[in-house]
């Protein structure tokens, strides 16, 4: 009946009659894990481990109890304890389809939680003389008030750790170095660049939502000038069966996502502003490997002294490898090569002599 709280009271009281009954200690466990009570939820676990110490649900249980509570060592050694016994099942009879997909989870779960360092690049270079990539696009987000016929970031985050400020957020710290072509003509993106450090917050465990505050510095001050970035940013609808997460049943998968993005810069008083939709299909092509068409649209814009903006689709491919696996640890490591085709069906006070451009694009997330 979902009534969490007085499950609580009344398993509490079947504690006093039966102080050593593992089975209830598990049921406190499992019912102060849905009341939010973590920390109590641990302690009552560990205790019914005690009487039924190779309970399989017991191991799972206290892995994503822990992994709330941001303690590193013991999810992973919960985790480990998982996989082991799933690898055991797989030299009796092979895994089901059900259990292949936890055994990945798991050692996503173990690889996420122990992960400190993440560098990611991303790189989309015009191949048409004068085409515009879209400003504030997924990876970039570059400067207020700029599109760039190339555009490059590289960026290297540091986490602080889990439950920092509320209980289930995450805390980092990172820096970039952004760059694009401007109005130079050149093809790649080495012009105007600028250096951007910051602290990005994710406040909720269950959903992909960033705030972030940064500081932005030119290397070439006489294109740019110094200013602060507030930013939010948030992925929805790419998560379970539609990630773009290795799926390791079945040949493909479709994966979709919804990527919002608004950032003030606050000395210029600039707005800029992005929703991207896009829809695709990993195709395998080796154990590691997906081949992904897709399509997307996205509307993006700034404000300023006047408001700029266009809206535009496309339609590409990527070629995506994983790497880096271990027996306890999926793939950490993802490089995707791609080109884009897009058409800029409405631009608001922009000038764009071509509206339909093409586009080589790179990411690598390490």
């Amino acid at each position: 009946m979902k009534q969490d709280a007085a499950a609580v009271d009344d398993l509490r009281q079947a504690l006093v009659i039966e102080p050593n009954d593992g089975a209830t200690k598990a049921a406190l466990g499992y019912a102060l894990w849905s009341k939010g009570d973590y920390i109590a939820s641990r302690d009552t676990l560990e205790q019914a481990q005690k009487s039924s110490p190779d309970d399989p649900q017991l191991i799972r249980q206290l892995m994503y109890v822990n992994e709330r509570l941001g303690d590193i060592p013991q999810t992973q050694g919960y985790a480990r304890q998982v996989v082991d016994e799933l690898d055991a099942n797989a030299q009796i009879a092979p895994l089901t389809p059900a259990q292949n997909q936890e055994r990945f989870d798991v050692r996503r779960l173990h690889e996420d939680i122990g992960r400190r360092w993440t560098i990611n690049f991303d790189s989309s270079i015009g191949l048409n003389s004068n085409a515009m990539s879209p400003s504030g696009s997924q990876q970039s987000a570059p400067s207020s008030s700029q599109s760039y016929r190339s555009f490059g970031q590289l960026e290297a985050e540091y986490r602080l750790g889990r439950n920092m400020l509320l209980d289930g957020d995450m805390l980092s710290v990172y820096s970039r170095l952004f760059a694009g072509s401007g109005d130079s003509g050149v093809l790649l993106p080495v012009k105007d660049p600028m250096i951007g450090t910051g602290l990005r917050w994710k406040p909720l465990h269950d959903y992909t939502f960033f705030l972030a505050l940064e500081e932005q510095f030119p290397l070439d001050r006489h294109h740019g000038e110094i200013d602060t970035m507030v930013r939010a940013s948030a992925s929805l609808f790419n998560n379970g069966k539609y990630s773009d997460e290795w799926h390791p049943n079945g040949n493909g998968w479709f994966a979709q996502n919804l990527y919002l993005d608004a950032a003030q810069y606050v000395h210029q008083d600039i707005q800029a502003w992005t929703a991207d939709y896009r829809a695709s299909w990993h195709q395998k092509v080796a154990s590691q490997q997906t081949i992904e068409p897709y399509a997307h649209v996205q509307v993006n814009g700034y404000r300023g002294d006047h408001t700029q903006g266009t809206q535009l689709g496309g339609i590409g491919v990527r070629w995506n490898i994983w790497t880096g696996q271990t027996q306890y640890d999926a793939w950490p490591h993802k490089v995707s090569l791609g080109v884009e085709y897009q058409h800029t069906f409405k631009a608001i006070n922009q000038d764009i002599d071509k509206r339909n451009s093409a586009f080589f694009t790179v990411g690598v997330h390490w």
